[in-house]
């Protein structure tokens, strides 16, 4: 004996309350993701300004100097770029060639 299913038709049909009820675990999934994602971006932040910007005060000092430069479209008054560049080199561990 051979069965040969030549078209099949399957309809699914939910009430209001099973598909509103879905569609807010969908969205609840995205939301759970997003903040996911946020926190690890925060945590990755943090790590880069620990490891980086606040390992020297003179990275710390060119980091808050680029900052305000890019709030303001221009170097504060009274900052010598000069004094910023030879403090990174003074605490670069390849200037002293550790």
């Amino acid at each position: 004996m051979v069965l040969e299913i030549l078209w099949t038709q399957v309809s699914l049909h939910v009430d209001d309350h099973t598909l509103s009820s879905a569609e807010r675990m969908a969205q609840l999934r995205r939301e759970a993701a997003l903040e996911d994602l946020a926190r690890q971006q925060t945590a990755a932040r943090i790590r880069f300004m620990q490891d980086e910007i606040l390992r020297t005060p003179a990275t710390a000092r060119l980091h808050l100097m680029l900052e305000q430069s890019a709030q303001h479209g221009a170097l504060p008054p009274g900052v010598d770029i000069d004094e910023i560049v030879r403090d990174v080199q003074q605490w670069h561990p390849q200037a002293h060639g550790w």
